[in-house]
């Protein structure tokens, strides 16, 4: 087995990872929940057709580069921008971002001392999860 690409207190006080369905109103990827002694991961099931739907804008600079390496370019149709997976690809941004994404909130929820840090809460768990490497 490989070695993880984050040392272990970097995942030790996490109580559960939650592999749960969404309902039709919620968009969910995956969230990172606190409260009464939990610490919780939640991810939620990629689309049956390997397709996010990004809204009707054209997705920023900073959203695609999230996706870089996974993705294909942003199409349009009717209206609403998309972008498009593989099994593989979406197997591997869901270990290798999402996932580290969410540990990130961990991380900067439970060892970051820099309230700053900690208000730009989903810039540090977006640059934990750049900055971590797995190996798949």
């Amino acid at each position: 087995m490989t070695q993880p690409p984050f040392p272990p207190e970097h995942v030790e006080g996490l109580t559960h990872i939650w592999l749960r369905k969404t309902n039709k109103k919620e968009k969910y990827q995956g969230v990172y929940t606190v409260g009464s002694g939990v610490r919780l991961i939640t991810l939620y099931p990629f689309p049956k057709s390997n397709q996010l739907i990004l809204g009707k804008e054209r997705p920023t600079h900073k959203l695609l580069t999230w996706y870089k390496g996974y993705a294909s370019e942003p199409q349009k149709e009717k209206d609403n921008w998309y972008i498009e997976f593989t099994e593989e690809s979406a197997r591997r941004y869901y270990l290798e971002r999402l996932l580290l994404h969410e540990i990130g909130h961990y991380v900067n929820e439970t060892l970051v001392r820099n309230k700053a840090a900690r208000y730009k809460s989903e810039n540090s768990a977006d640059n934990y999860a750049f900055n971590m490497k797995i190996d798949i």
